[in-house]
């Protein structure tokens, strides 16, 4: 009798090791699609970080830029400058390209 109480607590024993040991499996499984996830997310961030990094960079060289105002002398030789520019320009398409004077 005390062997056969032995033997259905081993049997008992063993079932119940078996189903730890796939739970543990399972666990285990999950824990490497977890930390595959948190890797790829971490690549991510890196990235998304590098390309803020970028833009604050870019944001903060047009703020210093915008921040320097022109007089409206400044402003009006810029203009006369673009209109020169301009002039220049039409000139020469004028001349490379005669079939469009009118």
């Amino acid at each position: 009798m005390k062997m056969s109480r032995e033997a259905i607590s081993l049997c008992a024993l063993n079932k119940t090791l078996n189903r730890v040991e796939h739970k543990l499996q399972n666990i285990k499984a999950q824990f490497t699609v977890l930390d595959s996830s948190i890797q790829k997310l971490s690549e991510n961030f890196e990235c998304q970080s590098t390309t803020l990094e970028n833009q604050m960079d870019q944001n903060e060289i047009w703020i210093s830029l915008l921040e320097d105002r022109f007089t409206s002398v400044e402003i009006n030789l810029f203009y006369s400058y673009i209109c020169e520019t301009i002039h220049y320009l039409h000139s020469q398409v004028l001349e490379k390209l005669p079939d469009l004077l009118i």
